[in-house]
């Protein structure tokens, strides 16, 4: 047997050899193919299969509140929650927490703003990390009335203190408080990545509150303990949290618990669910792969079946047949598999690039290393081998059943049996079919991230530089907040060549906060059958330094002051959804940013027109609707300033911090760079999704076109006598094509309208993958058919 095999192997390359043009056609299709599956599995790995670099990485797992009546899964649970599932569960090692935030540090050097986490004392050692050097927290760290402490990342321990090892014990001021610093974290420790400041949650169990008010909410992480499997953990938080249902039932009714693997955790279930639709494009061009090699070996079994009857006329078995042509596949997918690995190769160094562009808490999580292991590798051999079965087994079945007699006849004819080109015909129909399907959803998310890059956002970004600061409320209550923004804003335009100077929670494309919006007559509606809308806290005269047209009534102005009456200016879309394009000037609308929370009533003074403050667009590409306020009746604790004109991005930069300076010392300016490249910043991971899927698309495309032109070579062959003969009578060139098109055309009109059908399909999961894609884009769709009818007939 194993003689047997070796020789059909043997013989199987000597004659792929003898064919050149067809085995590097068919490996390269399969490696196509293989390579964008093994691409999109690699980067799966990467992402959420590959354990953690902590100890007992495969153990840990992350917990997410849920929302029983709607499957919705919420990033934080409310700390008192966290505090009885630490203390009722029995299937962790232990639970740990934590909380994002910032930390603005002063005292030695330039103030400088870091990403902080305040975290539960026992979290390092879920982790197994201790500090490079000093002490982790303890218990009494978190007490009330403790002496403020921090440990901080190894970068803040380099850049900002010189790698000086007489930093633990000193002391810092963090956000104006005198902290100690206890402690050093191992170069690249981070749990999302980026990480500058770490302090201890101070709580106090007896205070804690349940609810709105509960102050706020936090990461859990835990370690199962040994032998305990993610279900087994989820079941048992879930009976936890089933008990706080009725023990508090109006702040937990209908929230439960569920968990996944800290690394699958980091990124979110909204994000497994985009890879995973990822992973299944990857794995339909792969079938497109399949199904194009399949045609082409079949087109070669159809030429050889003259040698083949031969064999088995000379006595060799249907199986020793069928499995010499199983060796030429496998062969076909050896060669393929290592097309795909450098296919794979060079796309994850290009994802790797996109991905550390995406602005993530200042970086990625240290174990993002895109590459292939052993994993990836085991996944790839698997993958070659079922696609080489599922590429040959139904090409060498027909050879292998086919009777000698039959074939010997045949043999003498120009053409094969009506059967197998129909079968083929019917491949290629399924292969185009496919092809426009993924055309078209890849189309829609290509379109719409050109659209997030591209499109205007109501105002120019060119020359405009954004920056970032943080007012506190302890530093600058009420009034001192309003005399701060307009000080700062009025320096910075007294500045040479500055233009002009705006501030506002969110400049265009770069993220508004939402917020519930409600109109008289409204008060009892539940908060979840609410619309909500863009709720954007901006300066003094923002529409005009943006350059965007107050269209009715006016902007903000020094009459709008922290003491004033509540104002609003509303845009066009708002007017257009909820006052059918009437002016609404003195009409009261109301924010609302929680169920519990009270409601702003304001005063519509303004409309303005359409500017795109959010990272998306609304519904099907359209402006979303937008509410703004003054910011000194809203004091929002994060602002961004816009500064337009003053020179190169690095005078503008320049000019930003040192006029924040003159004003606030201890005030740090962060997060500063062009407007156009944050804008990118922020969209890096809508263009991640949408140029996978245009690549695996591409390839699909590809793949098709070649398995068209497979048959339609295959069946011109097919015909040279009959064509010969047709020519010899008179025939036109053109009526010959016209004959040979129209095989063509059936295939074509099939493919088509399998696609048709298809396509909303398709759609459905690119609109899931990019809030605001705009379905209905007739030029997509008319594109993508297009196309392939182009091509088609191109290369017929």
């Amino acid at each position: 047997m194993f003689r047997s095999l070796v020789d059909d192997f043997s013989a199987a390359w000597r004659s792929l050899v003898r064919s050149p043009g067809f085995l590097l056609t068919a490996s390269s299709v399969l490696g196509l193919g293989l390579g964008a599956t093994f691409f999109m599995f690699a980067v799966m790995n990467t992402l959420y299969l590959k354990p953690p670099p902590f100890a007992h990485g495969d153990r840990l797992y992350r917990v997410f509140a849920r929302t029983t009546l709607t499957g919705e899964t919420h990033d934080e649970v409310q700390f008192p929650d966290y505090l009885e599932l630490r203390s009722r569960q029995r299937s962790s090692d232990d639970l740990a927490a934590l909380s994002w935030n910032t930390a603005t540090v002063t005292g030695e050097g330039i103030p400088e703003r870091f990403d902080a986490v305040d975290v539960t004392p026992n979290l390092f050692a879920l982790l197994g990390v201790e500090p490079k050097i000093g002490r982790s927290f303890s218990p009494a760290d978190a007490s009330p009335g403790a002496a403020p402490v921090a440990i901080i990342s190894h970068a803040v321990w380099h850049d900002r203190y010189g790698s000086r090892l007489d930093v633990v014990g000193r002391q810092a001021v963090i956000d104006g408080v005198p902290t100690t610093v206890v402690g050093v974290l191992p170069e690249g420790f981070g749990i999302i990545g980026g990480e500058g400041v770490w302090r201890p949650i101070r709580h106090d169990a007896a205070t804690l509150t349940r609810g709105a008010d509960a102050g706020f909410g936090v990461w859990v992480f835990g370690r199962a303990r040994a032998g305990v499997d993610a279900a087994q953990v989820g079941a048992d938080l879930s009976s936890v949290m089933a008990e706080l249902q009725r023990e508090n039932p109006r702040s937990n009714s209908g929230v439960s618990a569920s968990v996944l693997p800290l690394a699958t955790g980091i990124i979110g279930p909204d994000s497994v669910k985009s890879l995973r639709r990822q992973f299944g494009v990857a794995c339909l061009t792969l079938l497109v792969a399949c199904l194009t090699v399949a045609t082409l070996l079949f087109v070669r079994a159809t030429y050889r079946q003259f040698e083949t009857a031969m064999r088995m006329a000379l006595g060799a078995a249907p199986t020793r047949v069928l499995q010499a042509v199983l060796c030429e596949t496998l062969i076909v997918a050896a060669l393929g598999l290592l097309i795909g690995f450098a296919v794979a190769s060079a796309g994850l160094r290009h994802y790797a690039d996109l991905v550390a562009a995406i602005s993530v808490f200042g970086g990625v999580p240290a174990w993002w290393t895109f590459s292939i292991d052993w994993r990836v590798i085991a996944f790839a051999v698997v993958a070659a081998v079922v696609s080489a079965t599922l590429a040959g087994i139904v090409p060498a079945l027909r050879v292998s059943r086919r009777s000698v007699a039959d074939t010997l006849r045949e043999s003498t004819r120009t053409s094969t049996s009506r059967r197998l080109n129909q079968f083929m015909g019917l491949m290629v129909s399924v292969e185009l079919a496919l092809a426009v399907a993924l055309l078209c959803g890849a189309g829609l998310l290509a379109h719409g991230a050109y659209r997030f890059v591209a499109r205007d956002f109501g105002v120019a970004a060119e020359g405009m530089l954004a920056g970032s600061i943080a007012l506190s409320s302890d530093r600058y209550p009420g009034p001192a907040y309003d005399r701060f923004v307009t000080r700062l804003l009025d320096r910075l335009r007294d500045q040479p060549g500055v233009q002009g100077a705006v501030a506002a929670t969110a400049l265009p494309g770069l993220g508004a906060p939402a917020g519930s919006v409600v109109f008289s007559g409204w008060e009892g509606r539940p908060f979840a059958e609410l619309p909500t809308v863009d709720a954007v806290a901006v300066s003094k005269g923002y529409l005009a330094g943006s350059g965007a047209q107050v269209i009715y009534g006016r902007e903000f102005d020094s009459r709008d002051r922290s003491d004033s009456p509540p104002v609003a200016v509303v845009n066009a879309a708002f007017v257009e959804m909820y006052f059918q394009g009437h002016a609404p000037l003195g009409e009261r609308v109301a924010l609302r940013f929680g169920a519990d929370a009270p409601l702003e009533w304001r005063t519509i003074i303004g409309v303005a027109a359409n500017i795109n403050h959010g990272v998306t667009w609304g519904r099907n590409g359209s402006w979303r609707p937008t509410v703004y306020s003054p910011l000194g009746q809203r004091t929002p604790p994060w602002i961004t300033i816009g500064l337009r004109g003053g020179g190169a991005p690095v005078e503008q930069s320049r000019i930003l911090r040192e006029t924040v300076r003159t004003l606030d010392p201890d005030l740090p300016v962060y997060h500063v760079r062009p407007l156009s490249q944050a804008q990118s910043e922020v969209r890096a991971g809508y263009q991640l999704g949408s140029v996978t899927l245009l690549g695996f698309s591409v390839i699909g495309f590809v793949l098709a076109i070649a398995g068209l032109y497979a048959v339609l070579a295959f069946t011109v062959g097919q015909r040279t006598r009959e064509i010969g003969i047709r020519r010899a009578l008179g025939a036109r060139d053109a009526q010959i094509a016209v004959s040979v098109i129209k095989g063509t055309a059936t295939q074509l009109l099939v493919g088509l309208g399998l696609g048709a059908v298809l396509t909303p399909f398709a759609v459905d999961q690119s609109v899931a993958l990019m809030e605001g894609l705009p379905v209905s884009s007739p030029f997509t769709y008319a594109l993508a058919f297009g196309l392939v009818i182009l091509v088609a007939f191109v290369f017929s």
